[in-house]
């Protein structure tokens, strides 16, 4: 019986100790983030780069820290390490939304199996929660997806979307609401939308523009607009 209590106790403090060096990782992130972002406006692409590349280190989900990556490469005029590194940027930031479960429903939808398919090619060298901050009405997009309400929510969702049409989560949640109803067709439109939105801002930065003209950046634009096309 202590046996058993000693190791459930070694268990905690593992998982304890777990939790506190993965906020530990998450802090020093975003404090790299903010020295590399105040580095970066200064023109010193090297110590960006070098504060960016440290930050992806201690979260290698980060689409956004990707994303950088590549704009400091492409100030650097480094074109083949630029593309490489947008191209991880997209594919982190396009896979957790394809592969949500709240999407399971459109698993058989042709649409969205074309999604599925041109977005792997945008990523590909080769073709082959609730967040801070938010306003009232986010509140109640969430509450009523929660309660199971998606009727409600996905309507909440779309509304929170025409007052920002930067924001990919809301309509990325509204076609989440919408496939959970069975409803494909305003579903992969609301798919559409959200990719839309995050893949143009990842193609339009201005800080892409030293490779814009390559054969290589060409290709992953054309093959990404196919997308909401």
């Amino acid at each position: 019986m202590l046996r058993a209590i000693y190791l459930v106790a070694v268990l905690l403090v593992a998982v304890s100790c777990t939790e506190l060096e993965q906020f530990k990782g998450s802090v020093e992130a975003r404090e790299l983030n903010e020295s590399a972002e105040a580095v970066f406006k200064e023109k010193d692409f090297e110590g960006a780069l070098s504060d960016w590349e440290e930050a992806f280190k201690l979260d290698p989900t980060s689409d956004e820290t990707a994303y950088n990556i590549s704009r400091c490469y492409a100030q650097l005029g480094d074109e083949e390490k630029a593309l490489d590194w947008l191209r991880k940027s997209i594919k982190l930031s396009l896979t957790p939304r394809l592969d949500d479960p709240d999407l399971g429903p459109l698993a058989k939808n042709e649409d969205f199996q074309q999604i599925r398919l041109l977005a792997s090619f945008a990523y590909d060298k080769v073709p082959a929660s609730k967040v801070g901050g938010m306003d009232d009405t986010s509140t109640e997009a969430w509450d009523t997806y929660l309660a199971g309400d998606y009727e409600k929510s996905a309507e909440l969702w779309e509304q929170i979307f025409r007052l920002d049409q930067s924001n990919d989560r809301a309509s990325f949640n509204a076609a989440c609401c919408h496939a959970l109803l069975g409803n494909e067709g305003p579903a992969v439109e609301w798919l559409r939308v959200a990719l839309k939105t995050v893949l143009l801002r990842f193609l339009e930065d201005h800080d892409l523009d030293n490779i814009r003209g390559s054969a290589e950046f060409k290709r992953i634009s054309d093959t990404a607009r196919k997308i909401w096309e």
